[in-house]
C-alpha cells in the first residue's frame, strides 16, 4: 500500500507565478528589520541594566537597615528605618517592573523580529535561486 504523491511543482515555476513574490524588496525590507532589531535589543539591553541596577540597590538597601538598626545610626529617630525600608521596597519592585518588561515585551519582540529576519532572507535566497536558475535555462537553450 504505497501512496503516491503528485509531483511537487518546482520552486521557479511557482515563484514566478506570484508577481508579489517577484517584486517583494527584499533587501529594503530585511535592512528595516536589521534595524527594528537593533532599536530593540539596544532598549532591551538599558532595561536590562536597569534592573541589574535596581537588584543591587534592592539588595544594598535590605542588607544596610541591618547596622543603621543594631548600630543605632539613626540616632533613635524611627523614621530612618522606615524611609530605608520604603526605598528597598521601592527598589525590589520597580526591579520586578523591569524585569517583566524584558521578559514578556523585549525579548519575545527580539526573538519574533529575529525570525522574521530568518524568513525573509531565506525568501530572497528562494526568489535569486530561481531568477539564477531562470537565466541558466534561458542561456541554455538556443
Amino acid at each position: 500500500m504505497t501512496e503516491h504523491s503528485p509531483p511537487r511543482p518546482r520552486l521557479e515555476d511557482l515563484l514566478s507565478q506570484d508577481s508579489r513574490v517577484v517584486s517583494f524588496p527584499f533587501e529594503e525590507f530585511r535592512m528595516n528589520l536589521q534595524v527594528s532589531i537593533q532599536e530593540l535589543e539596544l532598549k532591551a539591553r538599558k532595561v536590562r541594566i536597569a534592573s541589574y541596577w535596581g537588584l543591587a540597590a534592592t539588595i544594598v538597601c535590605m542588607l544596610s537597615i541591618l547596622p543603621v538598626i543594631a548600630l543605632r545610626l539613626d540616632n533613635g529617630q524611627e523614621w530612618v528605618g522606615r524611609a530605608w525600608a520604603i526605598c528597598g521596597q521601592i527598589a525590589f519592585w520597580t526591579t520586578g517592573i523591569l524585569a517583566y518588561l524584558y521578559t514578556y515585551k523585549y525579548k519575545p519582540a527580539i526573538d519574533r523580529a529575529k525570525n522574521d529576519l530568518q524568513t525573509t532572507i531565506l525568501a530572497q535566497l528562494q526568489s535569486q535561486v530561481a531568477e539564477l536558475s531562470r537565466k541558466i535555462d534561458a542561456q541554455s537553450k538556443p
